[in-house]
């Protein structure tokens, strides 16, 4: 390259000088280079992880409203199982005492019955 060396008689010598400059020119664009993408990809990296961390918040509040529901549905179906024992021993004793009358009933019965 012309710009690299010089013309001096019928041979082309390099001129150190020439030669460092452009390699520290190329240096430098290089490094501008690779300082623009080294930023573009921070600034890459920290979009992705604010979008990462709004997802995990997002999933952290799911979580905690199902827990939330599940706590709820679990204290109602308690509650619920509750209420239907106290109704079914109610139940259970409306249907005893009508049994004992019913045999209070035929026992009567029985004995007028017999007494005839």
């Amino acid at each position: 390259m012309l710009t690299i060396l010089e013309l001096k008689g019928n041979s082309f010598k390099p001129n150190p000088t020439i030669r460092y400059e452009l390699t520290y020119e190329e240096l430098e664009k290089q490094n501008k280079e690779l300082l623009s993408h080294y930023n573009k990809l921070e600034e890459e990296k920290r979009v992705k992880t604010e979008h990462l961390k709004r997802l995990v918040a997002a999933k952290e509040k799911k979580v905690k409203e199902l827990r939330e529901q599940l706590m709820t549905q679990h204290l109602t179906a308690k509650l619920d199982r509750k209420s239907l024992q106290q109704e079914h021993s109610r139940m259970k004793q409306e249907l005893q005492e009508q049994i004992n009358e019913l045999q209070a009933k035929l026992g009567k019965q029985g004995k007028t019955a017999h007494s005839f």
